[in-house]
């Protein structure tokens, strides 16, 4: 994940600042509104991916303290994520848990308030 924090850091550098004139510097007015459209959805992307990875830890996180419980809230998300990503027991890969998490991200599954 922080690797995917990084790019984004890259990415959200403004795109206006990379203009480059034109018809001799008459029209130097480009829009570079669909550049910056393209980078914010890439943004948007890792930042699905980030929470992902994110969610999955702390979830692990939170085994490691059971049978304590943790706020409604929590436990609900917790739910939820358990439902489509089982506990960590051995060593696995774990991407196929990560696009599960971000497709419960995407469809907006997880409680909010």
């Amino acid at each position: 994940s922080a690797a995917l924090v990084t790019e984004n850091k890259t990415l959200c550098f403004p795109a206006s600042a990379d203009s480059i004139p034109t018809s001799l510097g008459q029209e130097d007015h480009v829009s570079m509104g669909s550049i910056s459209g393209r980078k914010f959805n890439q943004v948007l992307g890792n930042l699905v991916n980030i929470l992902s990875v994110e969610l999955m830890f702390a979830a692990q996180g939170l085994e490691f303290r059971r049978p304590s419980k943790c706020s409604k809230i929590i436990e609900e998300n917790f739910t939820i994520l358990r439902s489509k990503v089982a506990k960590l027991e051995d060593d696995r890969l774990i991407g196929k848990d990560m696009l599960a998490i971000a497709e419960l991200i995407n469809e907006r599954k997880f409680v909010v308030n």
